[in-house]
């Protein structure tokens, strides 16, 4: 299969854990952090959008 992606090896691998981890974040099984520390990639944290008072199609 790597074959077919066109990817080395090591880069099949990355490929794999990293897709793995995103779909068990997804699926609630693992923290971001622990999907991030398993892919070598940074956890992201987002802040909270600003609600804004004022419900829609209000001026």
């Amino acid at each position: 299969m790597a074959n077919s992606l066109k990817l080395s090896g090591k880069d099949f691998e990355a490929e794999i854990k990293t897709s793995s981890m995103v779909k068990l974040f997804e699926l609630g099984k693992v923290s971001s952090g622990v999907a991030a520390k398993i892919s070598r990639m940074p956890k992201v944290v987002s802040k909270p959008e600003k609600q804004n008072s004022k419900k829609a199609g209000e001026i």
